[in-house]
């Protein structure tokens, strides 16, 4: 295990990091040295002391796992690249930290509300379209935006190169170059129940009238509205990006990661009335849960977890599976023993997140690289979603400056009338 102090000071964060795919357009799978060594380039005023592997991921030999994605929602540096949640995943979630160092977790399944456990996810009901400053790096005013092409009534709608082609006459059109893209599925194990949210980034090139039969062109997203008035903020040249936001206790959240399993709640250990039997295959495992919990409370592979102390201290911690000989070989820390080495180690709350070959922790030495101190699958370790990284501030690099943000009244006009009927709506859907 290994920790680096509270991350509740502007010189230590928590952070959660992905890559893109070669055009950075979707989500990509690397190992956790290559996702350390990118943190570090694309962020140069930070420096990473350690990381582990993060979120499950597709696997399976089918049409989901070529995305690359998390299973559970994802906030990167404060832009939330997956939003979706797995409601019927009991027992899955996602856990946070903000600029102070707070710790903010939600739990699915009532058993956990019901206990008190957990904060509930909540979004803003709709996207926000965000315009980015001189120095990008933070929102200077929003717009709302829905990903509902089928509506002209709405302030401002977008369609994605996966949307189908539909009729923009009567409406502006903005051309967004995206610089990133990410597609929100439903489904795992190779089960792609359709696109449930979207995160896009990039630059408007374009306005324009719109026509009839339009589609959004590979590399751009369009978006349109009958009253281009109400956006006079947006420009040829505004840098912006198309999000589901974060609100209520989650609103501050800059680095959230999906876990398995909470192990850990408020100093309680969890699953210790679970029980199970192995299946020395190491492929399955049959259990019976009586906590509303089930999936792999014992299991003969490594494991990956997160704990954090009452002072928003993070651990970080790989368990190797047993090397003992005879009935044990190769036999992993069941759910309530990560509890006890959690609980040991001053951990009020923790999670498990991936294991088996993906478990990976990158340490930098004292000469300064990055060191796979471990990994399942052997050599720098398994390609994987994401990954937890602790670092510091580099106090030789400037922080990125905050724009000053513009003022948008919350109450806009009532929006103009088309020139041609449109289907009357009152909620845009989250799917296209």
């Amino acid at each position: 295990y290994k920790t680096y102090g509270a991350i509740g000071s502007q010189d230590t964060r928590m952070f959660v990091y992905s890559l893109g795919s070669e055009n950075n357009l979707d989500f990509s799978t690397a190992n956790v040295k290559t996702i350390v060594e990118a943190f570090e380039r694309d962020n140069p005023q930070w420096n990473a002391i350690v990381a582990i592997n993060g979120d499950f991921f597709d696997m399976e030999n089918t049409v989901t796992a070529t995305y690359g994605e998390p299973e559970f929602p994802m906030v990167q540096l404060g832009d939330v690249y997956k939003s979706s949640a797995l409601a019927h995943m009991t027992g899955r979630g996602l856990v946070g930290t903000d600029a102070d160092g707070n710790v903010v977790y939600y739990t699915v399944g009532s058993k956990y509300s019901s206990l008190g456990y957990g904060t509930p996810l909540t979004y803003e009901s709709n996207y926000k379209l965000q315009i980015l400053g001189e120095s990008r790096n933070n929102p200077i005013c929003s717009y709302t935006a829905f990903a509902d092409t089928k509506s002209l009534e709405k302030r401002m709608a977008f369609m994605t190169p996966d949307s189908a082609s539909q009729d923009l006459s009567g409406t502006t059109v903005y051309a967004l170059k995206y610089n990133t893209y990410r597609r929100s599925h439903t489904g795992i194990n190779g089960a792609d129940l359709g696109t449930v949210g979207y995160f896009i980034e990039g630059e408007i090139i374009e306005i324009r009238k719109g026509s009839a039969n339009e589609k959004a062109p590979d590399g751009q997203v369009l978006f349109f509205t009958p009253n281009p008035e109400l956006f006079e903020h947006l420009k040829v040249g505004s840098y912006v990006k198309c999000q589901k936001v974060l609100s209520e206790e989650w609103a501050g959240v800059e680095n959230a990661i999906g876990f398995k399993q909470q192990i850990l709640a408020e100093g309680n250990i969890l699953l210790k009335n679970c029980y199970g039997k192995n299946n020395p295959t190491g492929d399955q495992t049959s259990s019976t849960w009586t906590e509303d919990i089930y999936d792999y409370p014992y299991c003969w592979k490594n494991r990956t977890a997160i704990g954090f102390r009452e002072d928003g201290t993070p651990v970080l911690l790989v368990i190797k599976r047993s090397t003992h000989s005879g009935e044990y070989n190769k036999l992993g820390a069941s759910y309530y023993e990560i509890g006890e080495q959690l609980k040991a180690l001053g951990c009020v709350n923790g999670f498990l997140l991936d294991g088996g070959g993906s478990s990976t922790m990158v340490i930098r030495d004292e000469n300064g690289s990055f060191v796979t101190a471990y990994s399942g699958s052997g050599g720098d370790g398994r390609a994987v979603a994401n990954a937890v990284i602790l670092a510091v501030r580099d106090e030789s690099v400037e922080a990125p400056k905050e724009d000053e943000t513009i003022e948008i009244p919350t109450e806009m006009p009532t929006e103009r009338p088309t020139s041609r009927p449109t289907e009357e709506k009152t909620e845009a859907s989250e799917t296209e």
